[in-house]
């Protein structure tokens, strides 16, 4: 819902975006980063001794999940415990040296910080008016793209 140029909701109610917060402070946002990026890390740091294939059969994942999803957020903690004995769990592990299958692994740790930095913008670069800078870096590309030819 967007705000009007006199403030008011197109519905006709007063903005109701203008006294939001986030429900992350960012604080606490930069907390959890600096959590996260040491997780990347470690991640990064052990592909090599961890097995390439997950010792999983389909359907492994259903019965370790709630019935229904939680009614509250859930603390930091346990999603953290859940991503490492759930999902890391299930991981194919495309990143290990040892991996010889379908394509190269093809992740640094430049281009994990080139899409943190993108997700930080959620931009929505179907055309000019919804990301101009989307387009820009595009036009630029294609033109150093078919110049090089």
């Amino acid at each position: 819902m967007g705000s009007g140029e006199d403030g008011v909701a197109p519905d006709g109610n007063a903005d109701a975006l203008a006294d939001y917060e986030h429900p992350v402070s960012i604080e606490k946002f930069r907390k959890l980063g600096y959590d996260v990026v040491d997780m990347i890390c470690d991640y990064m740091s052990s592909a090599k001794q961890r097995h390439v294939m997950p010792d999983v059969q389909p359907g492994f994942l259903r019965p370790q999940l709630p019935q229904q999803a939680p009614q509250l957020p859930e603390p930091w903690q346990a999603i953290k415990q859940d991503f490492h004995d759930k999902i890391m769990r299930g991981v194919l592990h495309w990143q290990s040296p040892h991996f010889f299958a379908w394509f190269a692994g093809n992740t640094s740790a430049p281009s994990i910080l080139a899409e943190m930095l993108i997700a930080s913008l959620n931009m929505v670069g179907f055309s000019w008016q919804s990301s101009p800078i989307s387009t820009e870096l595009e036009m630029v590309s294609h033109a150093k793209h078919h110049s090089s030819r």
